[in-house]
């Protein structure tokens, strides 16, 4: 009984890079389905694990380093799945916006939190570059907001 209650346990800390590594191993060629505005997206465990170490690859070169906070304004789709994996599998911290949210609520959250990079939609950036996209350091000291769509 004790030998069947091991190997029924984890031997190895769940992580979100984990899950996406045994998803790449064990599923690689299923696919994960999602609608975009340009219609339905369909891309494999395996093409998810690749596009997801080319997203921490850039953020990375853009600066975004660990525990670093990275905000994400984007649909739900393999976009925002990639970096769900990505931001904190690379030791990021991953805050998410709700595109339903009201126009001011959404400024307010990205005025007022200590985020290193803004990662939205492309389609997006129209709905709110009208407001002051500015972010305080801790000191109260304005600083500007990288974009990365």
């Amino acid at each position: 009984m004790e030998e069947l209650i091991k190997r029924c346990m984890m031997d190895i800390p769940l992580n979100i890079s984990t899950m996406l590594e045994r998803a790449e191993m064990f599923f690689a060629k299923k696919q994960v389905v999602s609608r975009t505005k340009n219609g339905i997206a369909h891309h494999t465990y395996r093409e998810i694990g690749k596009r997801t170490r080319r997203l921490a690859s850039a953020l990375k070169t853009i600066g975004v380093g660990t525990g670093d906070q990275v905000r994400t304004f984007v649909r739900n789709h393999h976009r925002h799945l990639e970096a769900y994996f990505a931001i904190p599998g690379m030791g990021a911290v991953l805050h998410t916006i709700n595109i339903r949210l009201s126009l001011n609520h959404i400024a307010y959250i990205i005025n007022h939190v200590e985020d290193k990079v803004l990662w939205i939609e492309e389609d997006l950036v129209s709905s709110i570059e009208k407001y002051n996209l500015t972010q305080y350091d801790k000191v109260g000291k304005k600083k500007p907001v990288k974009v990365a769509a």
